[in-house]
């Protein structure tokens, strides 16, 4: 092989701590990808400050050492033209449960890649001919299926020789998710790569030609209000399992419900209406609550040995959810 193709990727790795107050706030992102997102807001940003993103405060700190003990690993893989730190708010909830979170952005698959020294790849161009569209998105969705195995095996090294973090991994609990592409992603590993005990996807969308057999994994397929009638490869995914599998959707929600922007623009713009910005009639917060609680149960009970129970009996507190299961 040409040892010059490489491909690079950007990872955070996200892990318990014993104390909240030891290092450094971590910043909840970077001034380029801050950039980008205010360049795919869907209205002008011009009230909004070119710093609005440090007044955003995450949980998380730097340069502080994982609390003792074993974590359970999940990988996380954002949407297509989508960035982790958007997701912060689900990844957080998670590792503050007891597990570790390694969030992926995939260059020119993510919206923007920022690496350390500064430079950045934003997305590549998608062709307009139709086949050749086709086989784009299929190179785009193997290339970042590779990144997630590639990161679990890193993981799976460090676990073995890091000096910070080697013994903290339970690598024989290792969960996935994702949103939108992220979700074709998260199917697509749990499929193929045995490594992986679990999945949930985030309004995901799913690709047949990859999942020819069926997935033998627990999966959690949790979905936006329209997504349930009018999209053939939900079923077919839904057919195509053996182990416990659950679906659901959230009233009110849409797409791009699945992130934090909805409770950021509700703070940045307060005097628009969250619904205008196409996240839905569901108030963000309520949906960032409920998305969130479902996948810290889900990764409990599928990772931890948490009684089914508990995610079964989550439905009574949100009217919202319409959860419908099958038992492996």
């Amino acid at each position: 092989t040409d040892l010059t193709d490489v491909r690079e990727m950007m990872v955070q790795l996200w892990y318990p701590i014993e104390t909240s107050n030891a290092g450094m706030r971590t910043e909840y992102m970077d001034y380029p990808t801050f950039q980008w997102l205010m360049d795919r807001s869907p209205i002008p940003w011009i009230t909004i400050p070119d710093t609005a993103y440090l007044f955003v405060r995450p949980h998380g700190r730097n340069e502080t050492s994982i609390a003792p003990g074993m974590f359970p690993v999940v990988v996380f893989s954002p949407g297509y033209d989508g960035v982790y730190q958007i997701y912060t708010s689900f990844i957080e909830d998670l590792v503050s449960h007891g597990f570790v979170v390694a969030s992926i952005n995939h260059p020119y698959v993510s919206g923007i890649t920022v690496f350390p020294d500064g430079r950045t790849v934003g997305l590549a161009e998608v062709p307009t001919d139709p086949v050749e569209r086709s086989a784009f998105f299929n190179m785009s969705l193997r290339s970042i299926a590779e990144d997630a195995k590639f990161v679990l095996d890193t993981v799976t090294d460090m676990n073995a020789t890091d000096p910070d973090f080697s013994g903290h991994f339970d690598l024989s609990e290792v969960g996935m998710y994702g949103h939108s592409f992220g979700g074709a992603n998260t199917a697509v590993c749990c499929y193929e790569d045995p490594r992986f005990d679990a999945g949930l996807t985030l309004d995901g969308v799913f690709y047949k030609q990859f999942i020819p057999g069926n997935i033998t994994v627990p999966l959690l397929l949790m979905f936006a209000e329209s997504r349930l009638s009018d999209d053939s490869t939900i079923m077919y995914l839904w057919n195509h399992t053996t182990n416990d599998t659950f679906k659901m959707n959230i009233s009110g929600s849409t797409h791009y419900a699945f992130t934090d922007v909805g409770v950021l623009l509700s703070h940045l713009v307060p005097l628009v209406p969250p619904r205008l910005l196409l996240f839905g009639s569901i108030a963000p917060k309520r949906m960032v609550n409920i998305t969130r609680t479902y996948v810290t149960v889900f990764f409990e009970v599928t990772l931890k040995g948490q009684p089914i129970e508990t995610l079964l009996n989550l439905s009574s507190q949100f009217d919202e959810v319409q959860f419908d299961y099958k038992l492996g």
